[in-house]
């Protein structure tokens, strides 16, 4: 998890480069060729990663095969997912800036699934720490290039050009690491294994396409319906949260195979599970919120300038999407390691069907702000309809043992810093902080298990889980 925060603190800082260098319209022309690439770039993977992780974690001496089997499909799927943007964008823009730009950007996504595979082969081996490598030597090439060519003075072209660089040294770095620290791919291709991951990957391939559209719908949508500085204050916003969401994929990734395990093992652990889980990260979940809230505007002045401050209501509601999409994680990984991945991309139908339903009506009304609740109201209708279909295979979660003691923490949570921000945020976060924890430990909020589990979703995101050790511990 270390290298997945420090991947999103200088995301964050190439964010607010890019937004003060670009000024507010040009960031929405950037918001919306990355919304562009992004909706379309998931066809390059299909969900081949997650079927990869989930059968190298069962087998790892599958890796090889895995390996090339993967790659060989992601490179047939760039090729459509290349056509696919350059006619969309040649479509729907005649600047032919945008147009090049987007080119790039198109490369620059290619590659990231491409260099995917190597982060799914430490992950399936339960070394989160070099996936932590790569995603400090990616961002960090990032930073740098984004720097010199924001000094170059290139435009949107040098933006991409930064990022299409990044992924590529991406790319070679996990091969090394492979080779030096796992094993030496020797090139076996098995047409069996790449009918297999193509077929068991659709469902979350399509899946991915809805959520990647339901996340960037409302930016192509303010363009075509309002003028392009409101993008740009959307994309503004929405953009920090779409770095934050590292932290649950981190979280939640770390505990994939472990969850796929347990999955083809015992169902009422499974069960069992979800429920520690779940309380672990609404616990995680609560004081991040919280805070996110209060300094909405500290954080949009301190990232993206003053030139955004419109954006600070956006971003106070999307903290709560951002809350959510934490569960949202979690649902799809059980859901997935269960073999139930359709129903995730059912999930996903229905929030992208809700979200273009109340963007048409609240950004015709509200401009961008009606993006932002539609957002939140389609984030919510994913959450609700994934419990309902996890309910059904692994049974309820108790509300009543899960909810009212964080959120009574919180309330002191907030009541702390409310009153200490008067005299300095700087005091004010710590002793909040501490305040809310204290709190869960004298309302004992924890059993002796469920302290065992938190720990063990920091030991696995930070990639030292005694797997054994943990499964010794369910089974009692």
């Amino acid at each position: 998890m270390g290298g997945r925060i420090f991947h999103a603190v200088l995301n964050l800082l190439a964010v607010g480069l890019i937004a003060r260098y670009l000024k507010l319209e040009k960031f929405g022309e950037y918001g919306f060729i990355t919304a562009v690439c992004t909706i379309l770039m998931v066809v390059t993977d299909m969900g081949i990663n997650r079927i990869a992780i989930r059968e190298m974690s069962k087998d790892t001496s599958k890796a090889n095969d895995i390996l090339w089997a993967s790659s060989f499909l992601k490179c047939l799927l760039s090729l459509i997912t290349f056509l696919c943007i350059a006619l969309t964008i040649n479509i729907i823009s005649n600047d032919r800036e945008v147009i090049s730009a987007t080119y790039i950007c198109g490369l620059a996504v290619i590659f990231f699934f491409l260099g995917d595979i190597f982060i799914a082969i430490f992950i399936a081996f339960e070394k989160m720490v070099y996936a932590s490598i790569l995603n400090v030597i990616q961002i960090t090439t990032y930073l740098l290039f984004t720097v010199l060519f924001i000094r170059l003075d290139l435009g949107l072209n040098g933006i991409f050009g930064a990022l299409l660089l990044s992924y590529l040294v991406r790319i070679f770095s996990g091969i090394l690491l492979t080779f030096k620290s796992f094993f030496k791919p020797q090139l076996r291709l098995d047409f069996s294994l790449c009918r297999y991951l193509i077929k068991e990957g659709f469902p979350i391939g399509i899946h991915r396409i809805l959520r990647k559209t339901s996340y960037r719908i409302d930016t192509i949508l303010i363009k075509m319906m309002r003028p392009i500085r409101e993008v740009g204050i959307y994309h503004g916003a929405y953009r920090i949260i779409l770095v934050l969401v590292l932290i649950p994929d981190s979280l939640t990734d770390a505990l994939f195979p472990m969850i796929s395990r347990l999955a083809t093992e015992s169902k009422t652990l499974l069960g069992a599970l979800l429920e520690k889980t779940f309380k672990s990260l609404l616990i995680i979940v609560i004081p991040l919120v919280a805070m996110l809230i209060y300094f909405s505007k500290e954080i949009i002045h301190l990232i993206l300038g003053d030139a955004f401050l419109q954006a600070v209501p956006a971003l106070m509601v999307f903290s709560f999407v951002w809350g959510i999409m934490f569960f949202e994680a979690l649902f799809e990984r059980f859901l997935q390691a269960s073999n139930r991945q359709v129903l995730a991309t059912k999930a996903a139908a229905i929030c992208l069907a809700v979200n273009i339903l109340f963007d048409i009506i609240l950004i015709y009304e509200f401009g961008y702000f009606g993006a932002v609740i539609a957002t939140l109201i389609a984030e919510a209708s994913f959450f609700l309809t994934a419990y309902f279909f996890i309910s059904k295979i692994m049974g309820t979660i108790s509300w009543k043992r899960v909810i009212p003691k964080p959120f009574l923490a919180m309330i002191l949570l907030v009541i702390t810093v409310s009153f200490l921000n008067r005299i300095s945020p700087f005091l004010a976060v710590p002793v909040g902080l501490g305040t809310y924890f204290i709190s869960l430990l004298l309302l004992k909020t924890f059993e002796p298990d469920e302290i065992e589990m938190f720990k063990e979703i920091f030991r696995r995101t930070l990639g030292y889980l005694d797997w054994k050790k943990y499964q010794k511990r369910a089974s009692r």
